[in-house]
């Protein structure tokens, strides 16, 4: 089943992201971050394999896809952290690790991932230090991070 398209509200931005699976409070969720200068739809074919097992969102960062795309916003680091803050408050879940590895055995292993591509994988280090609550760190092996 192909993913179907959200929108939500973060941080006064209308935000476009992707979804497979179904919500389910006992399953894990992950999180799908692309780089520059891509957007959701380079996820689109996983997406309905991560479905089967998870809720699986790939979210289109500001500027990106069909997220909004403000002529006045700093574009930076430390703007797709507080976004992806804002994104993780409007999906009511933080039980997320950052990964850039979205690996079946990896996948099973956490209790939340958060798959990040370049510019993703940035806004999530920007964001941890500040947030321990959001999640931890996992390399690309599977080990966790301080």
């Amino acid at each position: 089943m192909p993913p179907t398209s959200h929108y939500t509200q973060a941080n006064s931005l209308r935000l476009h992201y992707l979804e497979s699976g179904t919500p389910d409070p006992n399953v894990p969720p992950i999180l799908l971050l692309h780089g520059f200068p891509t957007s959701s739809h380079l996820y689109r074919i996983i997406l309905p394999e991560l479905g089967k097992t998870h809720r699986a969102i790939a979210l289109d960062l500001p500027g990106y896809g069909l997220s909004d795309k403000p002529l006045d916003a700093a574009y930076g680091y430390d703007f797709y952290a507080d976004t992806l803050d804002a994104f993780l408050d409007a999906l009511g879940r933080r039980d997320f690790i950052a990964s850039p590895d979205p690996t079946e055995a990896n996948v099973a292993a956490c209790s939340g991932l958060i798959v990040v591509d370049e510019a993703g994988g940035a806004a999530v280090a920007k964001l941890l230090p500040n947030r321990p609550d959001v999640g931890r760190r996992r390399s690309v092996h599977g080990e966790e991070e301080a």
